[in-house]
């Protein structure tokens, strides 16, 4: 990265009866130049002690000019971007490395890179069409914040390494599309209780099933169903613990003892259900594993849920496959992610004899390994409103007379 410094002297003088910062340095030809720099302070009687208070603005000043005068010359945005995150990757754990990696790669280089843009020509108006191609894109708000932090971050280092001025994100606005506003209250979703029986009979003929089965009743992220290991799991006496995972970062899976948080670290009591879906899928490996013979997969660690031939799943393809299964089927279209939200919604939703919440948020929180109760009660708001948003039908069929309770704010598949 080249950079052409420049040394800059400064001194303090008067011009018409105010303080005058006098800077002195030669440019890129050699040429000498002498800016006054406007202080904006009167001269009040031009003693040497006024002027010694004055000692801090003239260094300021100074720095400030011979900061502006570095030039990035042939450093790109898109080079330094990636220059930055392998000259920062120990400061961050190995999975955030990788989407990181990620977001430099598919987003950033590709929007940046026919531009050729330097570090000094990046300004508020590019960041903000940016922006704007990633929700053209489909990106969630979400998605765009986290790839938004990237960018802040690229910028203040490079700020800090003196090869801009001043960092223009703070400048740039991120204007959320009025159809991505309208789109946003689909974007939670979770299955009812009368379809969590339908997803499980669509999906019971198939590998899914135990994954679906131990994602809804333990609310467990894609990265713990999918990291979950043999020897957390004691079936004997009915115990599993959550202490691994397995994450997708583009089309490579990371394996990892840290989880999100601390609180993500927990453990359950199995049910006899539970269990018998659990004995049942150990076994069918063993037979996969005779069947295979030294063609069967060798692994590292000893994960539950395996393709046929003992290769590990990822993420996306069992997103896929599930989605594919439910759309056949007529079903909507959901996540897997959307599975833990059914968890949590069937928790907020369960009640006592008495008529009141079966489980406490505090409760709810720690089954599903959140960090704070705001997320919980985040999840509880989005619950809610849907409930809220479906009672007007439900009275209008009571109303009718003909018994059925139509939900007209069901997707349609």
């Amino acid at each position: 990265m080249k950079k052409q410094e420049f040394k800059v002297k400064a001194t303090l003088q008067k011009k018409n009866n105010f303080w005058y910062v006098v800077c002195d340095y030669k440019d890129g030809d050699g040429k000498r130049k002498q800016p006054w720099l406007k202080t904006g302070i009167p001269v009040k009687n031009g003693s040497e002690r006024e002027k010694n208070k004055l000692i801090s603005l003239v260094e300021e000043k100074r720095k400030e000019l011979e900061r502006s005068l570095f030039t990035s010359c042939d450093t790109l945005f898109v080079d330094y971007a990636q220059q930055w995150i392998n000259d920062n990757a120990y400061r961050y754990a190995e999975v955030t490395v990788a989407r990181y990696r990620s977001i430099i790669k598919v987003n950033i280089a590709k929007y940046f890179q026919p531009l050729k843009l330097t570090l000094s020509e990046v300004d508020r108006k590019d960041l903000e069409g940016f922006y704007q191609s990633l929700f053209r894109e489909g990106k969630t708000p979400k998605t765009i914040s986290t790839i938004r932090g990237v960018v802040r971050n690229i910028l203040e280092a490079a700020e800090d390494d003196e090869l801009i001025l001043n960092s223009p994100y703070n400048k740039a606005k991120c204007i959320v599309p009025n159809r991505v506003k309208n789109n946003l209250e689909d974007s939670f979703d979770y299955l009812r209780r009368e379809e969590i029986s339908t997803v499980l009979e669509i999906v019971k003929p198939y590998y899914l099933y135990p994954m679906v089965y131990i994602a809804i009743n333990y609310g467990l992220r894609p990265g713990e169903l999918l990291g979950l290991r043999w020897q957390s799991i004691d079936l004997e006496n009915g115990r599993m613990d959550i202490n691994f995972s397995a994450i997708q970062v583009e089309h490579t899976m990371i394996y990892k003892k840290t989880l999100k948080n601390k609180y993500s670290q927990r453990s359950f009591v199995l049910s006899k259900d539970a269990i018998r879906i659990l004995k049942a899928v150990k076994a069918e490996q063993e037979e996969n594993r005779k069947y295979y013979g030294n063609c069967y997969y060798k692994q590292e660690h000893d994960f539950v849920f395996l393709q046929e031939n003992g290769k590990p799943f990822q993420e996306k393809f069992v997103m896929r496959e599930l989605q594919r299964k439910l759309v056949k089927n007529g079903f909507r279209k959901i996540r897997l992610y959307d599975l833990r939200h059914t968890c949590c919604s069937l928790m907020i939703n369960a009640r006592n004899r008495e008529g009141g919440p079966a489980f406490s948020p505090k409760e709810i929180m720690e089954y599903m390994g959140h960090s704070s109760i705001k997320t919980t009660m985040n999840v509880y708001a989005h619950v809610e409103e849907k409930i809220q948003r479906e009672i007007p039908d439900k009275i209008a069929a009571l109303i009718s007379g003909d018994g059925q309770v139509v939900n007209t704010n069901k997707k349609a598949s």
